[in-house]
């Protein structure tokens, strides 16, 4: 099913994923592990988990939107983000504005991708490339 609210799941979730592995806050994956203490072997679980998670995006968004799309879908974006700058509403001198705005781009980039394909198909009628057995 694709409606608003799965667009806003799958919003959520990559941005989960994109701040659990990094944010400014300090609560995340890269300074859960940079600390060097702890239950290694669970690190190394949660690394992997987000190793193929991030695979999994990445594969679905190449298929769904192509290089094409994805390299519009980024214009878009950094447009967006240009616009709401000149607005007065983002300072982007501050590194960790800066790196807050990357990853929720990051994250847009990824949820777009995810929700592409279905997009795609409710105005083309041509199949899912992410479903081959869809008729």
């Amino acid at each position: 099913m694709f409606n608003g609210a799965s667009v806003a799941v799958r919003w959520l979730l990559s941005m989960f994923v994109v701040f659990a592995t990094y944010n400014v806050t300090g609560y995340s994956y890269y300074h859960w592990v940079s600390d060097g203490s702890g239950d290694w072997s669970l690190k190394t679980l949660a690394g992997w988990l987000l190793v193929i998670m991030y695979g999994t995006y990445a594969i679905h968004i190449w298929r769904g939107m192509g290089p094409l799309g994805v390299a519009i879908t980024l214009l878009l974006l950094f447009s967006a983000t240009w616009l709401v700058q000149d607005a007065g509403f983002l300072n982007l001198n501050d590194p960790n504005t800066v790196t807050t705005v990357t990853e929720v781009l990051f994250a847009s980039l990824i949820s777009v991708g995810f929700w592409w394909s279905h997009v795609k198909t409710r105005f083309t009628g041509s199949p899912d490339a992410n479903n081959v057995n869809q008729h």
